[in-house]
């Protein structure tokens, strides 16, 4: 509760990103988190890592969709059908790429949106193209 005040005199936003194994793992628990503890506060907002979404069950998309005003920022990474949390190169694991561009399209969404890439530190470049070929043509047509 200390650092909202110096958040809103930096303009800075906090986003709480729920993560498996974490006290907050789901997007449920995010909203609870924050509607207990800080109802009335903006500048507490949620980073929505798909890929953690993905793995505890929930449907990345329709998280953007029902909860708009609480995405602060968005990680993507790839996930394998079976939900275990193992980084996989975007357009190499199950996640629906499309269906979230669509959602980050239909609420208007205008922030930051990043990569997720730390498992290929000794070939970040190659990951980094083949990600980029894979999702650029997803993001155009939404």
């Amino acid at each position: 509760m200390r650092i909202v005040p110096v958040a809103e005199r930096l303009g800075f936003t906090i986003a709480i990103e729920p993560e498996l194994v974490l006290f907050i793992e789901t997007a449920a628990e995010y909203h609870e988190f924050k509607k207990t503890f800080f109802p009335k506060e903006a500048k507490i907002r949620m980073n929505c890592d798909m890929g953690y979404l993905f793995c505890v069950g929930e449907d990345p998309a329709q998280i953007l969709r029902t909860m708009p005003g609480e995405v602060a920022h968005v990680h993507l990474e790839d996930i394998g059908s079976n939900r275990v949390h193992q980084h996989r190169t975007p357009g190499k694991g199950a996640i629906d790429f499309r269906a979230i561009f669509a959602a980050l399209d239909e609420i208007g969404y205008a922030g930051w949106v990043t990569v997720e890439l730390y498992p290929y530190e000794t070939t970040a470049a190659g990951v980094t193209r083949q990600a980029f070929e894979y999702l650029t043509p997803l993001l155009n047509e939404a």
